[in-house]
């Protein structure tokens, strides 16, 4: 559920509406993302096992991406209500619920984590992975899924922080590589002693 008010909604719907391809794919990659991505998604799967819900319990994932997920869900015979903010994510949500024959298992549909359609105390379980750093809002998204919780019902959510692994073994996102690119900044910035030849030449 990326969506959010003006032009930063609508960058971020943007970008996941042009990397629909990548989020479909990143399930069957070797990468270290992508294999977060699917441990990520292997725990949430974990946890709510665990929960040993009756059959055709009402659960809520936000943010669904390409279904992963929540087809998943729904082979477990669990009623899964799908919502993403891009209309691409959704439809392929759809589309693999239907080829993998859950579709009576699972209604996707395009929606706003911070203002969820559905009445109070309607779902047993929310699941919302890695979506909160993508909203405008994510006090009044918590709000709204707590919200939409049946009393006693679980709230699984996840998001990534400046320290995992993919951020540390990836020198751009690296939070203690920060004061040696600014330092190398700086040096690229100071200006050239007269007459100094152009940086790279020999």
């Amino acid at each position: 559920m990326t969506s959010g008010p003006g032009t930063a909604g609508a960058l971020v719907e943007q970008y996941f509406e042009s990397d629909a391809a990548f989020w479909s794919d990143v399930y069957r990659r070797a990468d270290i993302f992508s294999v977060g991505v699917q441990r990520r998604q292997a725990t949430a799967l974990t946890w709510v096992d665990g929960l040993g819900l009756p059959l055709q319990t009402p659960i809520l994932e936000v943010g669904c991406g390409t279904g992963m997920l929540s087809v998943a869900l729904a082979q477990r015979r669990l009623s899964v209500r799908a919502l993403d903010a891009v209309a691409e994510m959704v439809a392929r949500t759809q589309r693999r619920a239907a080829d993998l024959g859950v579709a009576a298992h699972l209604s996707a549909g395009v929606g706003d984590v911070h203002r969820l359609e559905a009445k109070d105390a309607t779902f047993g379980v929310v699941v919302a992975l890695g979506v909160l750093p993508w909203l405008h809002s994510p006090a009044i998204a918590i709000r709204e899924m707590a919200r939409v919780l049946r009393p006693g019902g679980w709230l699984i959510v996840s998001a990534d922080n400046q320290r995992s692994l993919v951020n540390l073994v990836d020198p751009f996102r690296n939070p203690f590589l920060d004061p040696l690119k600014q330092a190398v900044i700086g040096l690229l910035r100071r200006p050239r002693p007269a007459g100094a030849r152009p940086r790279g030449d020999r």
